[in-house]
């Protein structure tokens, strides 16, 4: 009793020849090729969606009391910002010593000891220094007068 083995030369019901496969593989890429064609279709219109929807919102800020609140905020914090940097290139530490003064003034020190007490101070200083910043005599230090 001898079984006959299929023969190799014959195809089987399960094999997949080379031509079928290579039409299944161009099948799949192309599918999938397809896939992601259309997510990108949707991913353009979501983004374009989103780009609107931005853009109202940016255009709307400014009706928002909150927003412009922050925005007056933002900008006195920066102010200050600003003002208190010039300060600290005019006075370093915030006050300046005798010599210090009359070196920016351009004035001998006697002449800053002698004048320090007088009504007039803060005028005089300020016509003297480069930046027009008005200096006042305060607990031993000249200090950098606001207004």
């Amino acid at each position: 009793m001898s079984q006959t083995e299929p023969s190799s030369a014959e195809p089987s019901s399960n094999t997949t020849l080379p031509s079928e496969a290579a039409q299944l593989d161009a099948t799949s890429s192309l599918s999938a090729s397809d896939a992601w064609q259309e997510d990108s279709e949707t991913t353009d219109s979501e983004a374009t969606d989103s780009e609107a929807t931005d853009s109202l919102a940016i255009a709307n800020w400014g009706q928002r009391p909150e927003a412009v609140v922050l925005l007056v905020f933002v900008s006195i914090f920066m102010i200050w910002q600003l003002y208190l940097d010039l300060m600290e290139e005019a006075a370093p530490g915030g006050t300046l010593s005798a010599r210090k003064l009359a070196q920016r003034l351009e004035v001998n020190q006697s002449t800053i000891s002698r004048r320090k007490e007088r009504e007039d101070f803060t005028e005089w200083t300020q016509r003297l220094d480069p930046d027009g910043i008005a200096w006042a005599y305060v607990d031993g230090a000249f200090c950098p007068k606001l207004s």
